[in-house]
């Protein structure tokens, strides 16, 4: 019999406990209002989790970060399929890191931040459906941490309560917006790289959604930049678009 249930009824941080402390290895998939987020446990430690719009396989991950590139990935590939060949299957991470196209320490944090940050964003639905299922659909070389589920749900109290001061303002991740004329900004407007990629998008056509599967980042970071830039007052909404069916 499936674990499952309303996220009304069942608290996802108690699932999560459930999940680290009977030491589960499977897929917990959470349908929440906004996204589905993916979380994927072996022996009841986190391995990986992603949100559905970035759902994909380490090699396109680490490219779309900029920490490798097309040519490393085939040539690591490449080696990947010959040693298995020989009977030695080897981690696609573990090769990257043989080549020196990339530091270990910062091929670990980097997925380690996504399984923390998708967490987070699962934390913070408060309606909707959880399912866990015992199989594990994730390839091994996507499995490069193991993060104890106890420490991201002590986080993740304080990041839901950023959520829902941001979910007072943004209701929905068909928002959009556009940037004001003559923005108050009061001086010089300070932002990451991130940000303005983000507030390059705000063309009063695109939504939320759409602005965060163009630039490859989760919807949650695109509602968090905008909420900044609401508050900067750069920016102003300008209407909904309908959700696609």
């Amino acid at each position: 019999m499936p674990f499952e249930g309303d996220l009304s009824d069942f608290a996802l941080a108690e699932v999560l406990q459930i999940m680290g402390q009977g030491l589960k290895t499977g897929t917990l998939a959470v349908e929440g209002e906004r996204e589905t987020i993916w979380i994927y446990f072996k022996n009841g430690l986190a391995i990986f989790a992603t949100p559905s719009n970035l759902r994909e396989q380490l090699g396109a991950l680490l490219i779309r970060e900029g920490l490798i590139n097309a040519e490393q990935l085939d040539a690591a590939l490449r080696t990947q399929k010959k040693m298995r060949a020989e009977g030695n299957p080897v981690r696609l991470g573990t090769i990257l890191v043989a080549m020196g196209a990339m530091d270990r320490a910062v091929l670990e944090e980097k997925i380690a931040h996504q399984i923390r940050e998708s967490i987070y964003a699962a934390l913070g639905e408060r309606r909707g459906h959880f399912r866990f299922f015992p199989e594990l659909d994730l390839e091994d070389e996507d499995i490069l941490v193991s993060l104890d589920v106890k420490q991201i749900i002590l986080e993740g109290a304080r990041r839901v309560e950023e959520w829902e001061q941001i979910n007072d303002v943004i209701r929905s991740y068909h928002t959009i917006f556009a940037i004001n004329p003559n923005p108050a900004t009061g001086g010089a407007i300070k932002l990451s790289a991130t940000e303005w990629r983000v507030l390059s998008m705000l063309d009063g056509r695109r939504d939320i959604a759409a602005i965060a599967d163009t630039a490859a980042i989760t919807r949650l970071d695109v509602c968090r930049i905008i909420y900044g830039l609401l508050r900067m007052h750069i920016i102003r909404e300008v209407g909904g678009a309908a959700p696609a069916s």
